[in-house]
Parts: C-alpha cells; sequence; structure tokens
C-alpha cells in the first residue's frame, strides 16, 4: 500500500500524540465527524497515531491532491471513463452536506469531495469534475492517476524523508549518535573514524534534525 509521509511525520508528533490521548476519552470525537479541532493538525476528524494512513483524511483546502466533483445522473448514450479497477477507497463525513472519498494505490492516493452523499453509495452516476486554470497541472494529473496510473503525486524527495525518520525512530529508542552511524554507515564507520569523521556525526544530526523539522509542523508541505 502507498505511503503518506505526511501522516508518517504526524502520528510521531508528541503534541499530536498527547493530544489524542486527551481526545479519545471523549466519545464525542471518535464519531469520524468533521471536528474543527482537527484542523489544527490539518485533518479533518482526529485519527489514532496508530492507525494506517487510509483512515487519514487531510483538510481538502491543505491537501494538493484533493480535487472536487459533482455526481451526475449517468447518461448510457454518453461515452464515459471507468476509474481503473486497482483502485480502492475509503470515505469520510467531513461537514452537514460533505463528503470526501480516498481513492488509492499501491502507490499513491487522492481525495475527492462531493455533496449530497458518498461517492459510492450508488451507482449509475458520473463525476463532472471542477478543474482550477491556477492548478490545472495537479488536476490533470489527479485525473491521470483516476482513468490511467502511473502517476506520482507525491512531492520529490519522500524517500529522503522517510529516511531521516528512520534514524529519529532509532534516536527516541535510545540509540546514540554513534550507535546510529554504526548501524546505518557501516561502510564508512569504524571507533577510530568516529573521533575524528566530522562527517559521519554532521550527516546523523542532520537526518534527525531534518525528521525533527517534519514532524513538528512542516509536514503540511507534503499535502
Amino acid at each position: 500500500m502507498y505511503i503518506d509521509v505526511a501522516w508518517e511525520c504526524l502520528r510521531r508528533n508528541e503534541n499530536y500524540n498527547e493530544c489524542w490521548a486527551l481526545m479519545k476519552k471523549d466519545l464525542g470525537f471518535l464519531n469520524n465527524k468533521y471536528d474543527r479541532k482537527a484542523q489544527f493538525w490539518g485533518l479533518t476528524n482526529f485519527v489514532d497515531p496508530q492507525a494506517s494512513s487510509i483512515d487519514v483524511f487531510w483538510i481538502p483546502a491543505l491537501s494538493k491532491r484533493t480535487i472536487y466533483a459533482n455526481k451526475c445522473k449517468w447518461n448510457p448514450h454518453q461515452s464515459f471513463m471507468k476509474i481503473r479497477s486497482e483502485i480502492q477507497f475509503n470515505e469520510c463525513n467531513i461537514s452537514d452536506n460533505e463528503f470526501c472519498t480516498k481513492l488509492y494505490d499501491d502507490q499513491c492516493c487522492i481525495q475527492i469531495i462531493t455533496q449530497g452523499g458518498l461517492l459510492f453509495a450508488e451507482e449509475n452516476y458520473s463525476l463532472c469534475f471542477f478543474i482550477k486554470s491556477d492548478d490545472l497541472d495537479a488536476n490533470i494529473d489527479i485525473l491521470r492517476f483516476l482513468y490511467k496510473g502511473n502517476v506520482t503525486l507525491f512531492p520529490k524527495g519522500m524517500r529522503n524523508i522517510l529516511d531521516c525518520l528512520v534514524f529519529y525512530d532509532l534516536y527516541k529508542n535510545g540509540m546514540s549518535h554513534k550507535e546510529i552511524a554504526k548501524l546505518k554507515y557501516p561502510q564508512y564507520y569504524s571507533d577510530e573514524e568516529w573521533l575524528v569523521s566530522d562527517w559521519l556525526r554532521a550527516r546523523v544530526r542532520y537526518k534527525i534534525k531534518k525528521a525533527t523539522k517534519y514532524i513538528n509542523g512542516f509536514y503540511i508541505n507534503l499535502l
């Protein structure tokens, strides 16, 4: 399944985990409904930090992989394209009359916002998408993902950020910078090299610092 790097960052945020611990004591916060307090984190509703990214819905205004659509009555005499069979979905009610459907495959995910009902609650309808001229390229990529596949919608550098999160986790689990360097850079590490090498020390510090930056809020730029 795809990896939502923004969620991988947020779920490690200590303040979010503390907030979740408080929220889950109140069942009213766990009803999959739009919760304005979750907006602070970029979410439409609070999500268990241990949950899969499938359950994560980002605020449409922040997500570059979100597109709006109307459900229209299906006309059998018109030509149409079917969404790829490989795509799976999850749905969420984000306001009184607004619904968000997350569609995803092994590589990526998008969100479609509709009104008046869940996207897959009924059959025999077509979708009319709202294409914004200032986001034309992004919207076209979203449509390509739905109908053609083989498109990467996540920002560049995701693998690097995931690698930084590995360093962060090792550090949080009690490993020293020296132990992390020995584990992650065995081809360069030696006790003698560690004593004299600024490169190894700086590399480990950089990875942990970058992960911390994204965990503490910069993940919003990955949406």
